[in-house]
Formats: structure tokens, C-alpha cells, sequence
């Protein structure tokens, strides 16, 4: 993760885009993968720093908690809805065939139905690839626990089963329409198990295929066949 109101100051002015640009220029590098970006550090500029780095996956995972602004502003967030929008249409914009991951909590103290709804809305128009979504859990000793209007166990699995089912259309959607436009790709292969290669492909789309080896490091192109809504079935090419 990255924690962006002190990462300046802790390199002594040296930005994220400025350690990026830098890592693009090491033979061999790879794959760079962002994680846990606050939306706030999307910015025009910043964006087209990036855009044309060879080492960057066009694949980020934000943070983003909520969808309504006011539970954003009770749990003390820097940026709004507005502001996480902007800056995944900013990306979208500059870096083609993106792709967008994120964390959610539900049931957050406080957190109305009409708050709720405004989050079901903003990921279904974010059109994320997947999202992990956690219901609020009261930790003894910070502010969220001794706040009013805290949401029942019954109501929290709720809402976090309804979100799950708008996420998992739009990974069907995603998915679906990468067989059609996009069936052959570069495949970054990580684990093996009973005779099949799994990997992610630079965007993150997680595919599997039948192997009669070990791929695990390996990198090999892969066409697209099939998927389950959650992960791609292919062959090696």
C-alpha cells in the first residue's frame, strides 16, 4: 500500500511517479503493479507520467471503502465520490483496456440504506473487474466502535450479499467481452496444481489452462476460450 499524505516528505520529495519512471528504466523489470492508490493521487499530471511506461500493468487497485460521500467523510477519508470517479475515467482515458479493483466495507456505523444504494451504484458504474468486500467489524478502541447507528449482523450480511451480486455481473460482463475483443493474451503464470497452470494476464484477468509441466515464473501467450464469471479458461498457444 501506499500511504500518499507522507510519501513525498518520507523520500525527500521524491514522488510515486517519479519511482516509477525510474523503475521503467531497469533491464528486465517486469510487471509493476499498483495497489491501495488513494484517488486523491490521480491526477492529470500524474496520469501522464505513467501512461506510456512499459512496466506498468494497466491494472489498479484502489481504495475506495464507499460510495457515498457521507460515509467517506465519517470515516475520514481524503476524497470524495466524485473524486474516485474522476480519477478511474482519468485512467480509463489515458491507458488502454485498464482495469479497476477495489475493497468495500458495508454496514459501516451510520451507513443508511440511501448511502448503501449509492455504493451499489458507484460500482456498478466503475465496472470493476473485482471487488473484495468486507462487512464493518467494531474494533475495541478506535472512533467506529463508539458511534451511533450501528448496523445489525443480519443487515450487514445483507448488504454485503446484494453488492456481491452486482459484482459478480460485472466480472461476467468483463470477462465475456475479453473472449470476444481480446481472446489471445500474455499470461504470467504463478501457481500449479493436478495438471493446470494458473496466472493473470497484465491487466489482471486470472486464467487457467491444462499443462503438462510446472509454468510457474514463466510468461507464454495464451487464447482465450471460456470462463466460469470469476476466472478464464485458454490454451497454450
Amino acid at each position: 500500500g501506499i500511504e500518499t499524505a507522507s510519501y513525498g516528505k518520507d523520500l525527500g520529495g521524491v514522488d510515486l511517479g517519479d519511482i516509477l519512471c525510474r523503475v521503467d528504466r531497469i533491464d528486465g523489470i517486469g510487471r509493476v503493479r499498483l495497489g491501495s492508490l488513494d484517488p486523491s493521487l490521480i491526477k492529470p499530471r500524474f496520469v501522464e507520467r505513467i501512461a506510456s511506461l512499459s512496466c506498468l500493468a494497466p491494472h489498479f487497485h484502489l481504495s475506495l471503502q464507499s460510495g457515498s460521500d457521507r460515509v467517506l467523510a465519517l470515516m475520514k477519508r481524503k476524497y470524495n465520490s466524485r473524486m474516485a470517479m474522476e480519477a478511474i475515467e482519468l485512467l480509463r482515458a489515458n491507458i488502454p483496456n485498464v482495469k479497476f479493483t477495489t475493497d468495500v466495507i458495508v454496514g459501516f456505523p451510520g451507513e443508511t440504506e440511501e448511502d448503501f444504494l449509492a455504493t451499489c451504484d458507484f460500482v456498478r458504474k466503475a465496472e470493476f473487474l473485482t471487488v473484495h468486500i468486507f462487512p464493518y467489524s467494531k474494533r475495541a478502541g478506535t472512533p467506529a466502535a463508539e458511534m451511533k447507528g450501528q448496523i445489525s449482523t443480519e443487515e450487514k450480511s445483507r448488504r454485503l450479499h446484494a453488492l456481491e451480486s452486482i459484482c459478480a455481473e460485472n466480472t461476467k460482463r468483463i470477462l465475456e467481452r475479453e473472449i470476444l475483443e481480446r481472446p489471445e493474451r500474455e499470461v504470467l503464470f504463478e501457481t500449479f496444481k493436478d495438471g493446470y497452470a494458473y496466472g493473470h494476464t497484465d491487466d489482471f484477468l486470472e486464467i487457467c489452462v491444462k499443462s503438462e509441466r510446472d509454468m510457474r515464473g514463466e510468461m507464454a501467450k495464451v487464447e482465450l476460450i471460456s470462463s466460469d464469471g470469476k476466472q478464464m479458461f485458454g490454451v497454450l498457444k
